[in-house]
């Protein structure tokens, strides 16, 4: 190994094991100081945005195995369907510029152009692009996903994976619970099963293609009760298969923005459920309006800087107009930023924000009044302050390190040491038996500059995982450990 590698792994090594990050100095809250926000939360969860969406295209096989082997603790799959009706992975209805569909001349004949649709009350103008509702899944499966230009993502997986169905999803989930028994029988350790939580994508849009109302929410019910989630666990309860093996029923939490299919899904199911708050739905922000919710909804999920610029400064930013102001001042008023969390509490909600991007991304969290220079870990320990019971994140890794530095004595005293370094370390055994490397190394040779792909790359995060758990202290052993050497 040359110089250069040496001083990138040690480099590497000094990141990975350096002491633990102080905890910053109270953040104001545009007047509102942390110090007056509840204290003692609980120890929140952690849901995996769209997978490991900083380092793989989101949505893919890939991204969200990557996610399961950080030891993350939901994992979030949205949901749209196919001109056939088949449940797939996908965060929009549009395939430009999400996949290579534009490349594709043999689907110019299902471009959609200069047409209106309706998503969440807004009409939306089609120039030009491409639905997932007018591919059939054997035309969408032929489409290969890109990587969103934002931030630095790597770009090195372009085109290398297509748009999963739900049921490939499902298969990778329940074989990952799989291979973690195998793992716990081996060495006895036990490991907590990764939560699901698939979210409803623009349900009523769906509903009107497919003929009837709740017309998704049921294909998708239908979808999970195929692989053993029960739609009612108290008359039959759930129970979940792989290869013929009876294994744990992944935690399942349904999401959805539609206030209809959220409550038709309360009625009809016994299944977890969370609702998103963002200002599409300014009534659920008032005081009486929140109230209302309550019994139809498990979790109340909040665009994260209603909790801290407040909902009147999004308004402004949104540059919204076309909403009653009259109608807000009857139901109590908008709910004040540090006030949310326990009036959400109070009525028997758990809280979660979203979304914590990466530490290489901009948090863009206080630009309804100004952009805050903060770094992730002020911007998380703000929300532990206030309480919040989970957080879907980006940069997964980098978000389970902060949370176990913030809460570790918390863990220590709950679990001891042993049960706090299994509930939120990675698992590199887990990673071995379970990621497909293949995959990423089929078109590396050993002539390539692994060090420039390391460091800007998805093996960067599999090397330090492998390091953390192990303590490898062989550059060359990690690289032959992720099928490189």
């Amino acid at each position: 190994m040359g110089p250069q590698n040496t001083s990138f792994f040690n480099t590497l090594l000094f990141q990975l094991f350096a002491a633990n990050a102080q905890v910053p100095e109270p953040i104001t809250l545009f007047g509102t100081s942390t110090n007056d926000i509840a204290p003692e939360p609980e120890i929140p969860l952690l849901f995996g945005h769209r997978g490991d969406k900083i380092n793989l295209p989101e949505h893919t096989i890939p991204a969200y195995e990557m996610a399961m082997a950080s030891a993350i603790d939901y994992i979030e799959p949205d949901l749209v369907l196919t001109k056939d009706q088949v449940p797939v992975c996908f965060h929009d209805i549009f395939l430009h510029p999400g996949t290579d569909v534009k490349e594709r001349p043999e689907f110019d004949h299902l471009k959609t152009t200069n047409r209106t649709i309706k998503l969440r009350d807004v009409t939306h103008y089609i120039t030009s692009n491409w639905l997932v509702s007018n591919f059939t899944w054997a035309e969408l499966k032929t489409l290969r996903v890109i990587q969103k230009a934002k931030g630095i993502r790597p770009k090195y997986f372009d085109r290398m994976f297509g748009i999963p169905s739900f049921d490939e999803f499902m298969e990778i989930a329940h074989r990952y619970t799989w291979k973690q028994q195998f793992i716990r029988n081996y060495d006895g350790r036990k490991r907590p099963i990764i939560g699901l939580m698939p979210e409803l994508k623009h349900a009523r849009y769906h509903d009107a293609i497919g003929g009837s109302q709740h017309y998704m929410v049921e294909t998708i019910v239908k979808a999970l009760e195929k692989w053993g989630y029960s739609r009612n666990e108290k008359a039959k309860p759930s129970r979940c298969l792989y290869n013929g093996t009876e294994i744990p029923c992944n935690p399942m939490l349904v999401q959805a923005l539609d206030p209809v299919a959220v409550e038709y899904l309360r009625n009809t199911t016994t299944y977890q459920l969370l609702c998103l708050m963002d200002t599409a739905n300014l009534r659920w922000l008032t005081y009486k309006g929140m109230a209302e919710m309550k019994g139809k909804t498990d979790w109340l999920c909040f665009l994260k800087s209603l909790l801290f610029t407040g909902t009147p400064a999004q308004i402004k930013r949104e540059s919204l107009v076309d909403w009653n102001k009259t109608e807000i001042e009857e139901l109590g008023g908008f709910i004040k930023p540090n006030k949310i969390v326990p009036y959400a509490k109070k009525l028997g909600f758990k809280v979660a924000v979203h979304t914590i991007y990466s530490s290489w991304e901009d948090s863009e969290r206080g630009c309804a009044v100004r952009c805050t220079n903060e770094t992730k870990e002020q911007e998380m320990h703000y929300f532990f302050k206030m309480g919040v019971n989970g957080f879907f994140v980006e940069g997964i890794e980098e978000s389970i390190k902060i949370r176990q530095e913030y809460f570790g004595k918390k863990l220590i005293s709950k679990w001891g040491m042993a049960g706090a370094n299994s509930l939120f370390t990675v698992d590199s055994s887990a990673i071995a038996c379970n990621f497909n490397w293949t995959a990423f190394t089929a078109n590396i040779s050993k002539g390539d500059n692994i060090l420039a792909i390391l460091q800007a790359s998805i093996l960067i995060n599999a090397a330090s995982a492998l390091v953390k758990i192990r303590r490898i202290q062989s550059f060359n052993t990690v690289l032959e450990l992720i099928g490189i050497m």
